[in-house]
């Protein structure tokens, strides 16, 4: 029987063996760590928001039809001032602060298709030290599990995979380092690359110029197939 016919794993509940027909866009749950919120463009009114967003956001009720402003803080004044009115922009990562006792969070503002602001929340990490972290990693001691992804040409060229027994999790301030990290390899990689290709054209060149000086002064034709071969190698 084919994959075509082979149906779909209900999310959450793949395996190895059919993981890879797991519908992971369609999961119609949020990480419990975090809390989403769906706002008029207009007036910032709150049309939708994740089931624990009243617990999540220490409220008292359902968030649901409240201005944005009314949950406290300063979360309203950023959508205001940080978010484009562009649908395609890249989505605006802030920090702020909610609820009468201020507490911190990340959030994530970006539009949806239909024209509502999408506002993806979680709590905000103690501050730490980056160069202490990164000093650990490239030492090989990161006691978590991470995954970073390796972009070179706009195609994954590779993963940096670190696996630990103990779970933990890692708050935004973190996951953005390591993320910055994988741009600097991906960038360097590419650089390693398009200079490998360069110096191998670079050869072919001048086999071609050495063969053609050799050609027009004895006359010997012979030796086109090797610069045709030796270009083949090369690319």
């Amino acid at each position: 029987m084919s994959s075509a016919h082979i149906a779909a794993p209900a999310f959450g509940s793949a395996t190895l063996a059919n993981c890879e027909r797991e519908q992971i866009h369609l999961a119609g749950s949020i990480q419990p760590y975090g809390a989403l919120l769906v706002v008029e463009a207009s007036d910032f009114t709150i049309r939708q928001a994740s089931a624990n967003a009243t617990e999540f956001l220490g409220l008292s009720d359902s968030p649901l039809g409240r201005k944005l402003r009314d949950l406290g803080g300063d979360l309203w004044r950023l959508v205001g001032s940080r978010l484009t009115p562009d649908p395609d922009a890249i989505p605006v990562a802030v920090h702020c602060r909610l609820g009468r006792a201020g507490e911190g969070f990340n959030a994530l503002l970006h539009h949806a298709p239909s024209g509502e602001i999408v506002i993806e929340l979680e709590r905000a990490g103690e501050p730490f030290d980056h160069s202490a972290e990164i000093e650990r990693a490239l030492q090989g001691v990161i006691g978590a599990t991470l995954v970073v992804s390796l972009m070179v040409g706009g195609k994954l060229w590779g993963l940096v995979s670190c696996h630990h027994y103990a779970p933990r999790y890692l708050h935004f301030e973190m996951r953005a380092v390591r993320e910055l990290l994988g741009e600097i390899l991906g960038t360097r990689i590419a650089a390693l690359e398009s200079f490998q290709q360069g110096q191998g054209e670079l050869s072919v060149r001048r086999l071609e110029q050495r063969m053609i000086e050799s050609i027009s002064r004895d006359g010997d034709w012979r030796g086109l197939c090797s610069t045709a071969t030796a270009r083949r190698c090369c690319r």
